[in-house]
């Protein structure tokens, strides 16, 4: 969609040598465009979407990780009474 868009595609009646099929590509391609659009933006929605997912599991992750690491170090650790925490 950056680099061509639809409606670069020629569709004047002078390219196209008919006036009706001319309006009617021209019509066509202006909902194609406008199709186009949407799609490239809910696109964009998904990438979004799928970022704060991603970050949201990340966090989560390091949390559950920091959890068993402090866990471990409460058992291992010489006199310790995890029950005192």
């Amino acid at each position: 969609m950056s680099q061509r868009k639809v409606a670069d595609i020629p569709h004047d009646p002078s390219a196209i040598g008919h006036g009706h099929l001319a309006s009617t590509l021209s019509d066509f391609l202006s909902r194609w465009n406008r199709g186009v659009d949407n799609l490239a933006k809910d696109g964009k929605e998904i990438r979004s979407r799928l970022t704060l997912s991603v970050n949201a599991y990340t966090k989560a992750e390091q949390d559950a990780h920091q959890h068993v690491v402090q866990s471990g170090n409460m058992v291992t650790a010489p006199g310790a009474d995890p029950g005192v925490r």
